[in-house]
């Protein structure tokens, strides 16, 4: 999973582009520390991931903790999935 993010980094111009794929980046990586039992990395990777679907969807009046993965393939074009 870092390496997903890192490589959505990489370039300065892709970061508007990839930011759907980043966010679900960071979100299934939460989702695989907290399971490792590794909690505060797991928070800031949910937070990062919340950030970024706020940016994204600013509607949304959710809190993190309520986000699921459906939420995250929704904004994330089909060809990335």
């Amino acid at each position: 999973m870092r390496h997903a993010i890192e490589a959505y980094e990489s370039k300065q111009d892709s970061l508007k582009l990839y930011k759907p794929e980043k966010a679900r980046a960071h979100f299934r990586l939460s989702r695989a520390l907290r399971q490792l039992g590794c909690e505060e990395e797991a928070q800031e990777e949910l937070s990062q991931a919340f950030w970024l679907f706020q940016e994204l969807k600013p509607g949304n009046h959710r809190t993190a903790e309520m986000l699921e993965d459906k939420d995250f393939e929704k904004i994330v074009v089909f060809w990335s999935r």
